[in-house]
Parts: structure tokens; C-alpha cells; sequence
């Protein structure tokens, strides 16, 4: 498969703002590539950013989930943040890179800045965490 160029360089912690039918919003969000070898696998996990963090802390509450599936972002830890967000680790979606690219052609989607080490450990440590997220989707986001 031929990539564009700007997806050749795709890798764990990367950050695509994007629409994605899959939400409730019709409006954009940001997706994190959790992968170790995004190309090798057959699909990305992407884990979704949402502003509302009190509705996601009060959902995992109710589900009585780990807390560290729930990392919490601000925009002084993260540059493209305009607001507090959070990642709900109990979540993923999944998309193939080819869906990825045709998106990308179609300029539906933007590349952001990549997540720093530090927070994409905390999304690491919650995915592992989380009883919501099969086995077989943790082992393509960490080799321990």
C-alpha cells in the first residue's frame, strides 16, 4: 500500500484531528495513535480526547473503573489543546491506515503535534488497566 508521505512517519503517541461517525459529536476531535507498530498491525487503536471531563470522571465512577483509565490533559501539557480534555482508556476505536489515508487524501483529517512520552505512558498504563479493553487490543499497544 502506498502511503501519503505524511502518514509514512505514523507511530505510537501521533495525533490526528479528525470527524468521526462513530461519536455522538458531528464536530472534530483528537485521536491517538496507541499502536507500537502501527504499520504492522491490521488495525489502529485510537484513543479519543474529550473536553467534557467531568461527564468521562463521572462515567467511570458509575462503572466503578480503575481511575488511571481516565488521564486528564491540559493544554499546558499538551500545545494543541485549547481546553482541559481527558482520554477515556476504557474506549477505542479502530480504523485500518488504509480508511486512515483515504481520509488524509480527502483532507478530512489533520496531523497535530505527538503526545509527549509522559502522557502517552499515562494512556499506556490506563489501556492496561482498563477490564473494558480485550487482551488481544492491549498487546498491540505494549510488548510487557
Amino acid at each position: 500500500m502506498q502511503l501519503p508521505i505524511e502518514l509514512r512517519f505514523i507511530r505510537q503517541g501521533a495525533v490526528f484531528y479528525m470527524v468521526d461517525r462513530r461519536l455522538s459529536s458531528t464536530e472534530p476531535h483528537y485521536f491517538i495513535v496507541l499502536n507500537l507498530d502501527p504499520y504492522g498491525d491490521k488495525l489502529l487503536l485510537l484513543a479519543v480526547a474529550s473536553s467534557q471531563v467531568e461527564k468521562v470522571r463521572a462515567r467511570r465512577k458509575r462503572k466503578s473503573l480503575p481511575p488511571e483509565t481516565v488521564v486528564e490533559i491540559s493544554p499546558s501539557d499538551y500545545q494543541d489543546f485549547k481546553v482541559d480534555s481527558c482520554v477515556n482508556c476504557n474506549t477505542v476505536f479502530t480504523k485500518s491506515l488504509v480508511e486512515l489515508a483515504d481520509q488524509w487524501k480527502r483532507k478530512e483529517i489533520r496531523g497535530q503535534a505527538d503526545l509527549s512520552d509522559t502522557i502517552l505512558q499515562q494512556l499506556i498504563t490506563g489501556i492496561m488497566a482498563s477490564p473494558m479493553i480485550p487482551e488481544e487490543e492491549k498487546k498491540l499497544v505494549s510488548d510487557s
